[in-house]
């Protein structure tokens, strides 16, 4: 019975798809839905009949992006930038492709860092390159470097502005290079609620060392023994 209401409801969704593809903006709008709702296949398919025209490549991401992102699973998001990337010329989309190198090092999975290193210094007033490859080298083990590649960034950047993402990566710099009261203001600006499970995870694990321990379970009182009742003489 369960199975069967799923199956209806998959169609129901797949029409409902199908209508809105001849008005791009219905369109886009109901891939994104189908992609905040879990509905990973058909989202998928959806995403992928969006992405035909690589002129609207953007307007596809600025729609669909918030709303996977908003199951705060890194991988889900992930999968998204990895069907875009596949689409033909988006080996040139620069943001598409710091992007997906960004997620996949919040994944724990290898990203060149060689390759992030070029894109930083050919661009270095681009922030959210910095970001990537300050992250990598983190993973790499090399947290003084990160920090560096954060802090010689021209113009000055203000970390209350920028994305949370943003704002973990340099909360977490801060904290493995020892600058517990900068990590720890940077990391109370980011929203509930903004970050993925995994990049919260990276955040917290840099920034164990400046966390009050957890408070050791109260024990509970020992029993006395029980008193046997004296007989009645």
């Amino acid at each position: 019975m369960a199975q069967g209401k799923a199956a209806e409801g998959q169609r129901a969704y797949g029409k409902a798809l199908e209508e809105a593809f001849p008005k791009r903006e219905e369109f886009l709008m109901a891939v994104a839905y189908l992609g905040r709702a879990g509905e990973d296949d058909l989202f998928e398919q959806g995403l992928r009949k969006a992405l035909e025209d690589p002129k609207g490549r953007a307007e596809v991401m600025q729609a669909v992006v918030p709303a996977v992102a908003g199951r705060l699973d890194a991988a889900r998001t992930r999968r998204v930038y990895e069907i875009a990337a596949a689409q033909q010329g988006a080996g040139e989309d620069l943001i598409l492709q710091n992007d997906l190198d960004y997620l996949s090092l919040v994944l724990g999975q290898p990203v060149d860092v060689r390759v992030l290193a070029e894109r930083s210094r050919a661009n270095p007033r681009d922030f959210s390159l910095r970001v990537t490859h300050a992250l990598a080298l983190m993973r790499a083990g090399n947290a003084k470097q990160a920090l560096k590649e954060l802090e010689d960034c021209e113009p000055d950047v203000v970390v209350q502005l920028l994305p949370p993402h943003q704002k973990a990566v340099v909360a977490a710099a801060l904290a493995l290079n020892g600058r517990e009261n900068e990590a720890k203001g940077a990391a109370m600006t980011i929203p509930p609620m903004s970050l993925s499970k995994q990049e919260a995870d990276f955040l917290m694990a840099c920034l164990k060392p400046y966390l009050p321990a957890p408070a050791a379970a109260a024990k509970a009182p020992a029993k006395s023994p029980e008193k046997k009742p004296t007989p009645k003489k």
